[in-house]
C-alpha cells in the first residue's frame, strides 16, 4: 500500500488444489482525483459546446489519465480506446437498437391509438422487459470493452462470456425483488459479480471470485 487511497487486490485463477493459499496481489493508486478537476470541468464546457459530442474525446482522455495512476505490480496500466471507437459505439446502439424501438412504438400509436391497450401492453414490455435487459447486456459490453483496450506490461484484458446470458440472468433475478421483499438484492449482486469476473482474464489468466453473499446479508438487514 502507498498511502493513497484503498488498496483492492487480485487472486490469480488457480487449480481447486491452491485454495487457501493463494498469493494476494494488491493494486496500488498512484494519483489524485484532484488532478482531474480541471480536465472534467473542461470537458463539460466542451461538451455542451460542442452537443456532447466532444463528451467521447473527455471521456478517452479521463480514462487514460486514470488506468496510468493504476499500478500492478509497480507497472502502471494502459488505456488503448479511441474516442471514435466510443462515437461509433454510440451510434450504432442508436440505429440498431433505440431507432427501431421507437419506430415500432409509433407503428403502435398510429394503428391502435395511445390510449389503446395494445400500446399500454407495448410501453410495460419496454420498462419492464426490454429496457432492463437491454441495460445490463449494455453494462456487460462496456465493461468488455474497456478490459480489451486495457493492458498491463502489454497483456491485454478480456472476457469471453455471453452479454445476453448476462442481461437475462440480471433480468430474472430482479423479478425476485418483489417476491422476496427486496432480500434476494444480496444474492443477485454476488451472483451478477461473479459472471463478470468469471468470465474475465488477463492475458491467457482466468480470474476467480470467491465472494459469498452471507457477509452482506447482516449489513443489508441494518441498513
Amino acid at each position: 500500500m502507498n498511502g493513497q487511497g484503498s488498496v483492492p487486490s487480485i487472486v490469480p485463477g488457480r487449480p481447486a488444489a491452491a485454495e487457501g493459499t493463494a498469493h494476494r496481489i494488491p493494486f496500488t493508486w498512484t494519483g489524485s482525483p484532484w488532478k482531474l478537476t480541471g480536465i472534467c470541468l473542461l470537458n463539460a464546457v466542451l461538451g455542451i459546446l460542442t452537443v456532447g459530442i466532444y463528451t467521447f474525446w473527455g471521456r478517452t482522455e479521463i480514462r487514460r489519465r486514470m488506468w496510468s495512476s493504476v499500478r500492478f505490480l509497480g507497472e502502471p496500466l494502459a488505456y488503448h480506446g479511441t474516442p471514435q471507437e466510443l462515437l461509433r459505439g454510440f451510434l450504432g446502439v442508436l440505429a440498431v437498437l433505440l431507432a427501431p424501438l421507437f419506430l415500432i412504438g409509433g407503428i403502435v400509436v398510429i394503428a391502435f391509438g395511445q390510449a389503446s391497450s395494445v400500446f399500454g401492453v407495448y410501453q410495460l414490455a419496454l420498462f419492464a422487459v426490454v429496457y432492463p435487459i437491454l441495460t445490463a447486456v449494455a453494462f456487460y459490453r462496456a465493461r468488455r470493452y474497456r478490459l480489451a483496450r486495457t493492458s498491463w506490461r502489454g497483456i491485454r484484458g478480456a472476457m469471453d462470456g455471453s452479454s445476453g446470458e448476462y442481461g437475462l440472468l440480471s433480468w430474472v433475478l430482479a423479478l425476485a425483488y418483489p417476491i422476496t421483499l427486496f432480500w434476494i438484492v444480496p444474492y443477485r449482486a454476488i451472483a451478477l459479480q461473479r459472471m463478470l469476473i468469471s468470465d474475465t482474464q488477463l492475458g491467457s489468466e482466468p480470474l476467480r471470485f470467491q465472494g459469498s453473499s452471507r457477509s452482506l446479508y447482516g449489513r443489508f438487514a441494518l441498513l
